[in-house]
């Protein structure tokens, strides 16, 4: 009798597929843990995006976004972000003309990854509140310190200097 009751279960095991599911570590989301998560990501940028495709070959989805400013890395006028393409293998949700801040990293190849447990946000979100403003130079992701007034430079070419005693 137990064989026969037995049966069942093992045929609902030998057929079924598995099943995936989306666990995330919940990460320090306050503002100065935010700032800290930056340093762990090789690419962390604003941007707009423009298409959302599925890759059938890679089992992913594919996003392109233009770069409106970005906190690390030098993702160039446009990125394109790969993601697991269902919501419970951890995909992220990406809407075209949608703009979002993306946490991404690199794998060996040089293509962007993200998935629903990075902090990824809505570009009017706590997560652009807590990066703040990013004006990026020519070089996408490059800090440009702008030239000084140039009353600082005759400051210090007028500042009195100390002379020293070399004799002692």
């Amino acid at each position: 009798m137990r064989l026969l009751c037995a049966c069942p279960l093992l045929v609902v095991l030998a057929w079924s597929r598995p099943v995936d599911a989306c666990s995330c570590v919940p990460y320090d989301d306050s503002p100065r843990g935010i700032r800290k998560l930056v340093a762990d990501y090789d690419l962390v940028f604003e941007g707009k995006v423009r298409s959302v495709d599925l890759d059938i070959e890679e089992d992913e989805k594919v996003a392109v976004l233009d770069v409106h400013r970005s906190w690390r890395g030098a993702p160039g006028a446009s990125v394109t972000i790969r993601t697991r393409p269902h919501a419970p293998a951890c995909g992220a949700h990406f809407e075209p003309n949608t703009t979002y801040i993306v946490f991404a990293y690199a794998d060996k190849a040089g293509n962007f990854h993200t998935t629903s447990c990075d902090p990824n946000d809505v570009s009017k979100g706590r997560i652009a509140r807590a990066l703040g403003d990013s004006r990026p130079g020519p070089g996408r992701g490059c800090t440009i310190a702008s030239d000084p007034p140039p009353f600082a430079l005759l400051l210090l070419l007028l500042a009195p200097r100390r002379r020293r005693n070399c004799n002692q």
